[in-house]
């Protein structure tokens, strides 16, 4: 009896981070309206909000524990872009240029976020509302990447050499 129960815990934890798995996920983020290519693999803890906002091209990978949020604005993800472990993307921000009023009264911002073909989200990394990654672009671990005129955040990220014969 033992026995089967061990077998029993293998076999769930298997199916759990298995491709079965990743294709159910693929399938409920479907249902519950986000546009998804084919090939894509979202991995167990990802996490999506706002599914009816969220557009990901083919072949792309959400990785564990990453974070997509699209309240009130499109997220975009184009093809073939890696999402790593705990990225952070977000078309949502806080408001916070009243001085005399607690940021958390201010309300929010929405924007929408717009990700190129064959980019790289590294672990940790945060995209901000506003952002527009171009293609070919990696996005450094733990970099905080927005385009804003606001003063007091910086777009921390790397871009990668383009691959066009100029560089060669």
């Amino acid at each position: 009896m033992i026995k089967i129960l061990a077998y029993a815990l293998i076999l769930i934890q298997y199916i759990q981070s298995s491709k079965v798995m990743a294709k159910a996920r693929v399938s409920k983020a479907r249902i519950l309206g986000a546009t998804i290519g084919d090939g894509v693999r979202i991995k167990r803890g990802a996490v999506l909000k706002g599914h009816k906002n969220i557009s990901i091209g083919s072949g792309s990978f959400i990785g564990e524990n990453a974070v997509l949020v699209a309240y009130g604005e499109k997220l975009i993800i184009g093809e073939r872009v890696l999402i790593a472990e705990g990225a952070y993307i977000s078309t949502r921000n806080h408001r916070f240029r009243q001085m005399d009023t607690p940021i958390i009264e201010q309300g929010y911002k929405n924007k929408p976020v717009i990700i190129g073909d064959d980019v790289w989200i590294a672990w940790g990394a945060a995209v901000l509302a506003g952002s527009s990654i171009p293609s070919h672009t990696v996005v450094a671990a733990g970099a905080v990447y927005q385009n804003s005129d606001a003063p007091t955040i910086q777009r921390l990220c790397v871009e990668v050499e383009k691959r066009s014969s100029e560089s060669s």
